[in-house]
């Protein structure tokens, strides 16, 4: 099954799109999906092929499964200093998937836009493991712990970021390391 049709089913299976049939058995969606040992990662149609790539990698690395649904894509507008960042809904609670969206600047060189994509998927992983938890539109939890009010919590103080920085640098280093013969361009 192409990327594509997998994703038309992960939709129609959560409900984002209907199909007028009654040929479609969302539990036989569910079963094709939960065949997958890989999670799905897409990038829309401005994201290259090898960040894509990348993150497939790095999804291998952090061993995020077939739970998670993630979409990539190049953003020409992000917060100042920011180069990128991750939303997801985790609907896994209701026989559903966790599904991500990674935001990276299309401002950024490639190199650090691959380094951003390193950074956001140690993210994906604490969200799949439950490691990081939104509690609401403003608190987390990490590690279990209370949820507490990101504000108050400066961005280089926040556990999850740390180790965010400490393993998406790690990661970007392997997978430069294991592929040091590809140029790091955004070629598609």
């Amino acid at each position: 099954m192409n990327i594509y049709a997998k994703l038309l089913l992960i939709w129609l299976a959560a409900g984002l799109v209907s199909w007028k049939s009654d040929l479609v058995d969302k539990s036989e969606i569910r079963r094709e999906l939960s065949a997958s040992t890989s999670p799905v990662i897409l990038g829309n149609k401005f994201v290259p092929e090898n960040l894509v790539a990348q993150a497939y990698y790095y999804a291998e690395q952090l061993k995020i499964k077939d739970d998670a649904h993630i979409m990539i894509s190049l953003r020409s507008h992000l917060p100042n200093q920011v180069s990128g960042y991750t939303v997801y809904n985790d609907d896994r609670s209701n026989g559903g998937t966790i599904q991500v969206h990674i935001m990276l600047g299309e401002r950024f060189s490639f190199a650090q836009q691959s380094r951003t994509l390193a950074h956001e998927m140690v993210h994906v992983e604490q969200f799949v493991t439950k490691k990081l938890v939104k509690c609401d539109a403003k608190r987390y939890s990490w590690n279990g712990g209370p949820c507490d009010h990101v504000a108050r919590i400066s961005y280089r103080s926040r556990a999850w970021e740390q180790e965010a920085q400490r393993k998406g640098s790690q990661l970007y280093i392997r997978y430069r390391r294991s592929h040091a013969n590809t140029a790091l361009t955004s070629a598609k």
